[in-house]
């Protein structure tokens, strides 16, 4: 029994504990900057700075040295040394990045627990606002006015340009083959485009394909979907010698390799038909943004613009500009100078 006991209680802690297969979904503060920073103060059992020194086995595994430099509140003493988790992918632990100086939010009820959900980030000056309001009491300045950015651009499409590589001249549009399709056409030697998720990275999106003359080929868009700014993709060309497949399991997709490819071509580069212009000031609602730092926030705006009164002051205020999507997101940062009166 006491055998069955304990691989009942291991089972039960494996299924709890995240992995890193599983996503990490953190929920928005309310959209009031100050609000925000109000309750993770009141929620965290600790909140200080410490010098993060992470471990040589790498991002995702293992423990960071940490050094605490100064406490705002908690069962921590400034001087003190221990040994952090982190983590990375969807195991909800932080994932620090090199040698730096953080602000460390603990969780409620464990000031050695660090959720990547929290406030806590690296943080490169004492002048940081959100330290200052923790030290001094003085919230940060909320910026009323908001200025966007509004881009277009011919998009890169990836799927039409690989799809007019496989499509002879006249014909409709080829659309792209699932994986275990294209392996059959491949092995007919007929034409084909698929997408390479073993290629593929968060940076890269790649699909490899036979020509309609036959020829092997790889497109490679870059950045991938997670683009962070609008009309910043590029999609580029490179001529295999020929393309391989492995199935390192039976039940898994196939995964195509391009052997000896040449020299990458430019297909299509959104920098090359990319406009912009500043648009008029607007009035900022306290519900169209949610802030990842005192100075930082992605927004957005799904109503009219409400337009900001003459005479009002402007600063400080938030510049944004647009996520790529087709979504109204933006990357917003606040700053204190006149309104930009052309994109940077």
């Amino acid at each position: 029994m006491r055998i069955l006991f304990i691989i009942l209680t291991a089972a039960i802690t494996l299924c709890l504990w995240p992995t890193t297969a599983q996503a990490c979904v953190c929920v928005a503060g309310g959209g009031n900057l100050h609000t925000d920073l109000k309750v993770a103060r009141e929620r965290a059992s600790a909140i200080y700075r410490a010098r993060v020194v992470p471990a040589p086995r790498g991002p995702y595994l293992g423990t960071v040295d940490v050094e605490v430099l100064e406490v705002i509140k908690g069962p921590v003493v400034t001087g003190e040394k221990f040994n952090l988790p982190q983590g990375g992918g969807g195991d909800c632990r932080v994932r620090f990045r090199g040698e730096a100086e953080y602000l460390i939010y603990a969780e409620p009820k464990d000031a050695r627990l660090i959720w990547h959900c929290s406030r806590s980030r690296p943080m490169t000056s004492l002048d940081d606002a959100e330290w200052v309001w923790l030290t001094t009491g003085k919230l940060p300045s909320l910026p009323a006015v908001v200025q966007r950015e509004s881009v277009s651009c011919e998009p890169c499409d990836m799927e039409r340009i690989g799809g007019s590589l496989i499509t002879p001249p006249g014909k409709a549009l080829i659309p792209p083959h699932e994986e275990r399709k294209a392996l059959a056409l491949m092995k007919a030697r007929r034409p084909f485009l698929t997408h390479s998720s073993a290629a593929s990275t968060g940076q890269r999106l790649v699909m490899v394909g036979r020509s309609w003359e036959g020829k092997s080929f790889e497109l490679i868009q870059t950045p991938a979907h997670a683009a962070e700014a609008r009309c910043t993709q590029q999609v580029h060309l490179r001529w295999c010698k020929q393309l391989t497949v492995s199935k390192p399991y039976p039940d898994e997709s196939p995964r195509f390799q391009c052997v000896e490819p040449e020299t990458p071509e430019l297909a299509c580069d959104e920098a090359q038909s990319r406009q912009s212009k500043w648009e008029p000031l607007e009035t900022l609602a306290a519900d169209q943004c949610h802030w990842r730092t005192s100075s930082y926030a992605r927004c957005t705006f799904n109503g009219p613009p409400v337009p900001h009164p003459e005479g009002v002051p402007t600063s400080p205020l938030l510049v944004c500009r647009p996520e790529a999507g087709r979504h109204p997101r933006y990357a917003c940062s606040v700053q204190a100078a006149s309104p930009p009166s052309q994109p940077e």
